[in-house]
């Protein structure tokens, strides 16, 4: 399958030889840009966007995955952020099942590993609009105000804000024309649990990831 690495991109320290011994070994001689094995995402420092590399070698290497691995379960802030979009939103375990987000308490899995300080990073398509009569996964039910929609033909883009100032992205696929709400109309919408990656901040890796 296709390998993705996430590093940044600097004068060469990142040895041929050590690039494929994380690999694995198994390859020899770098990789062409043109190979659909491996693509290798850089983020040049002091720069916004990124770029594709063949045969790069990195000085810093932030995750190795397929690309449905980093962006699904990214394995650092980096790279959760840097690979699509990403909502991020601090959040509390202060004991129990409560978790204090939104500037409210949820009940809701404490994940294991958690620090009492932690950050919830989850995905704009995944979280749901919720909808009379419409089953929702268990997850935050969280009262919002539409700041902005846009509305893309195949997909309505929405910045929401909850009652404590949070702002909100939301990605909905094949929208109603009913959920097209304005500017200042109320929504609620779930965050489901499941969707959730917990993040440590103060180390930036996922809670629950193995050491690289």
């Amino acid at each position: 399958p296709s390998l993705t690495m996430v590093g940044v991109a600097s004068p060469p320290a990142f040895t041929t030889e050590r690039l494929l011994s994380v690999l694995g070994g198994a390859t020899t001689g770098v990789v062409p840009p043109d190979s659909d094995r491996l693509n290798l995402v850089a983020l040049a420092p002091g720069r916004a966007s990124g770029r594709l590399l063949g045969g790069c070698l990195l000085d810093f290497l932030y995750t190795i995955g397929t690309p449905w691995e980093i962006y699904k379960i990214p394995r650092r802030r980096f790279v959760a952020g840097f690979v699509g979009s990403m909502n991020f939103f601090p959040a509390r375990h202060d004991g129990g099942d409560g978790i204090a987000m939104f500037g409210a308490t949820f009940a809701g899995p404490k994940p294991a590993g958690a620090p009492a300080a932690a950050e919830a990073a989850v995905r704009p398509e995944d979280i749901i609009i919720a909808r009379p009569g419409v089953a929702a996964p268990a997850g935050i039910r969280l009262a919002t105000t539409v700041a902005k929609l846009s509305f893309m033909g195949r997909e309505a883009q929405y910045t929401l804000t909850a009652a404590d100032g949070s702002s909100i992205l939301v990605h909905l696929p094949n929208p109603e024309r009913s959920l097209l709400s304005e500017s200042g109309h109320a929504m609620e919408l779930v965050i489901p649990w499941e969707r959730i990656t917990w993040l440590d901040p103060a180390s930036g890796d996922r809670v629950g990831a193995a050491p690289a």
